[in-house]
């Protein structure tokens, strides 16, 4: 999915080549911070930021990202199994087709193609533009140091909201091929896996747009209270249109979210959890979230949260499907939960 999205951005001459994340700082003398105003801007793959830094450079070998990664390898392994379990026992039925997929009780085929058409136009143009321009952000380092960084191209998207974007923009843009061409009632793989797409995205939306209005933003405005970093537009349109595009689409889709596909979305997660520890550390140095950050005394049991509060979700989007969207009252009450939970503007005191 990434990498179709990178094809994408590469084709439309947008993303520069090779991919880049570059840390703000100047050429210092050794003894200096990398907190020091700046003015230089090394390329990433070429300049170490952290062989300049004394702070980087003289701090001992990480702890506790082994771990991390422990956790990593047995929650993938128990996922696998159970995958592989529930397909034997017939509990996980690999039985969605095409028809299911271009289906609505609520809507018209042809509403329902318009509706993703739009969605996946949206979503695209929002992925190209956020691509094609690049921007300053703070990131923290495992010393709890906020550090200027320039992002640009793919690594837009390097956060779970980036990779809950890019999932949501790669479902859409599958239903809605599914929904113009002919469709089968017999089972098909392309519609089991816009079925695990559905459950997977609807899920990391949830989890995402919590995590940012209730941990994030009230965590950097109490260390940057003029910080207006998550109520610039495309921020703002990515942690609440996932949510609203998600469960409108729940609510229209047919398609159910079966408990038994759950190690599936388990292992979306997993895999960025992997891919945040260890490749990209590698390559900045940084951490994007600070409860990421495997240094903490509780990191285990961040990790474990963050894992039973996705299954919580999760959850959710299997009762939704299945019990709540046939109900006016259900959908009602899941538009007011999708609500509650949006920060569209900033608080008084940022004003």
């Amino acid at each position: 999915m990434m990498i179709v999205c990178v094809a994408t951005v590469a084709a439309l001459g947008l993303t520069p080549h090779p991919l880049r994340l570059s840390v703000l700082r100047p050429r210092l003398p050794p003894r200096q911070s990398l907190l020091a105003t700046a003015s230089f801007v090394p390329t990433f793959g070429e300049d170490q930021w952290w062989l300049d830094d004394p702070v980087a450079r003289g701090r001992e070998p990480p702890r506790g990202v082994r771990r991390d990664l422990a956790l990593v390898a047995v929650v993938s392994s128990l996922c696998v199994a159970s995958i592989v379990q529930l397909s034997l026992s017939g509990t996980l039925q690999w039985t969605a087709s095409t028809a299911d997929v271009a289906t609505s009780q609520l809507a018209a085929r042809w509403v329902l193609a318009v509706w993703r058409i739009v969605a996946a136009v949206g979503c695209s143009v929002l992925t190209v533009a956020r691509c094609s321009v690049s921007s300053v952000g703070s990131f923290e380092d495992l010393d709890r140091r906020l550090l200027p960084f320039r992002t640009r191209g793919i690594w837009r998207f390097q956060g779970l909201t980036g990779w809950s974007w890019l999932l949501i923009n790669a479902y859409f843009v599958l239903t809605a091929v599914i929904t113009l061409a002919p469709t089968s009632p017999a089972p098909s793989l392309v519609a089991v896996l816009s079925q695990v797409m559905l459950g997977t995205a609807f899920a990391f939306a949830l989890l995402v747009t919590a995590v940012v209005s209730f941990v994030l933003i009230p965590q950097r405005l109490a260390k940057a209270p003029a910080n207006r970093e998550f109520f610039r537009p495309q921020p703002l349109i990515m942690h609440n249109a996932n949510v609203a595009l998600m469960g409108t689409e729940i609510c229209l889709s047919t398609l159910r979210v079966p408990l038994a596909q759950l190690p599936f979305a388990l292992l979306f997660g997993i895999g960025y959890l992997a891919w945040h520890n260890t490749w990209r550390y590698r390559t900045t140095r940084t951490v994007l979230y600070f409860f990421l950050n495997w240094e903490r005394d509780d990191a285990l049991q961040v990790l474990v949260c963050l894992l039973a509060l996705f299954g919580g979700c999760y959850t959710l989007g299997y009762a939704v499907s299945s019990h709540l969207r046939p109900h006016l009252a259900g959908r009602a009450c899941l538009a007011l939960a999708l609500v509650a939970i949006m920060r569209v503007r900033a608080p008084r005191a940022v004003d």
